[in-house]
């Protein structure tokens, strides 16, 4: 499995890591420079003097290790939603998704970033004996909050994408559900066009400058690896399912890792066998879900499998994800594939992300827990904390994530747990 993914053929910003053996007072410090922290720093940057600094390179983290699908929604899925938070606050949060996903398009043509934007749309195909009716209540629940979403009966599918099995289950019942609004896009471009913005508006960002330890004071001390001290007026943490190195939120943002392949780029004849048209993004409606996409230079990228509590990502073996590849696509298309890799996300338990400061550490506001759902929330989030810091309050109707989400105490019952819950999902999905 590679250490990089595909995304990484975009080359990195000249920037240099932080000089050694320094202290200096800055007043907004940004960790992490993945998409939440860059847009972070970039909308905070027209206000005040903001530093980023990262561990690795620029976007080494999940921000350039997804699929690089722009899709709505948070938790499981719209049903799973309104189970645990209602249907007027699940309609509110979904619809903030969808204002999330107009959001970054305005920003792309604002700053004129070309990062291969295909707003195609997205199909959740039924999968598994339960698969239509997992679709059909979704389905209702769309309909029932008035959200966007056409259901497709085998036909519709067929017209859109050639898949190997027909999904089984009554004619009456949805084979997909169609979202319109929803796409894709090259993470990499967008993770260095941002940076790109970052430093026009004279924000400045630091690679390989690990913080080590955050002081619990305000302003906040940060210590760095290679013995520098920041004071830090304020302090925006983003850095995903890395946090719980830093001791903060630990038990509650979960390291899991993912895992996705590229093929090589398909042929013409090819794409006709799949007949992938309209380019949609594609997720199934199991629990334990496969999703992929089309690149713009015609290679399918496919992310699946079982995911894998923890931060060794070379734990994870791709040959079941080749196989979920070769068995989603009819058995007569060739998929050769070019790259496979994985990446660590911050993974919650009721899977609702999180925008706090933090009651221990009160010069810090944590972003992050999108649990898969990170592309669209994470540029969106930046605006809602330059607005939260700059103000003091949440912008109007911007839906106000919870300070403390699910914990789990223990390491040994973090692990346990995590073990229980995929095969638990996996036990539902095959039953």
């Amino acid at each position: 499995m590679s250490t990089n993914s595909i995304w990484h053929e975009v080359p990195p910003l000249l920037t240099a890591p932080l000089p050694p053996q320094t202290r200096q007072r800055i007043h907004t410090v940004v960790i992490g420079a993945g998409l939440t922290g860059l847009s972070a720093a970039y909308h905070l940057a027209q206000q005040r003097e903001v530093v980023v600094l990262e561990a690795g390179e620029i976007g080494a983290g999940a921000s350039t290790r997804s699929t690089g699908m722009l899709t709505p929604g948070i938790a499981q899925n719209l049903t799973d939603l309104i189970r645990r938070v209602g249907a007027k606050e699940a309609q509110h949060l979904y619809q903030q998704t969808l204002h999330a996903i107009q959001y970054v398009v305005t920003l792309l043509e604002r700053e004129q970033i070309d990062c291969q934007l295909q707003l195609n749309g997205q199909l959740i195909v039924a999968q598994g004996k339960q698969g239509r009716h997992r679709l059909a209540a979704q389905a209702q629940a769309f309909a029932k909050l008035e959200l966007p979403c056409q259901p497709l009966d085998t036909t519709g599918l067929w017209q859109r994408l050639r898949l190997r099995e027909i999904p089984p289950g009554p004619a009456h019942l949805p084979a997909a559900l169609y979202l319109p609004l929803a796409g894709s896009l090259h993470p990499g471009r967008l993770v260095h066009g941002l940076a790109g913005a970052v430093q026009i508006r004279g924000g400045k960002i630091y690679p390989h400058t690990p913080v080590v330890h955050i002081g619990n004071q305000r302003p906040a001390s940060l210590s760095l690896a290679n013995g520098s001290e920041v004071i830090a007026d304020q302090v925006i943490l983003a850095t995903g399912g890395y946090t719980p190195q830093l001791g903060l939120l630990r038990g509650r943002i979960l390291p899991v890792q993912l895992q996705a392949l590229a093929t090589e780029p398909l042929a013409t004849e090819t794409l006709a066998q799949l007949g992938w048209a309209g380019r949609e993004c594609i997720t199934d409606s199991r629990r334990l879900f496969n999703y992929f996409r089309l690149t713009a230079d015609h290679r399918i990228v496919f992310g699946g499998s079982w995911p894998k509590y923890g931060q060794t990502q070379s734990a994870l073996n791709p040959a079941d994800l080749v196989s979920r590849l070769n068995h989603t696509f009819p058995a007569d298309v060739a998929l050769p594939v070019a790259m496979t890799w994985s990446g660590i996300i911050d993974y919650v338990l009721d899977t609702l992300p999180i925008i706090t400061r933090l009651q221990t550490h009160p010069a810090v506001i944590y972003v992050g827990g999108w649990c898969g759902h990170g592309i669209a929330l994470s540029i969106a989030a930046g605006a809602w904390v330059a607005h939260l810091s700059e103000l003091g309050t949440w912008p109007a109707n911007v839906p106000q994530f919870r300070q403390k989400p699910p914990l789990l105490p223990t390491e040994w019952a973090r692990q346990l747990g995590f073990w229980a819950g995929i095969r638990l999902m996996s036990f539902l999905d095959n039953s």
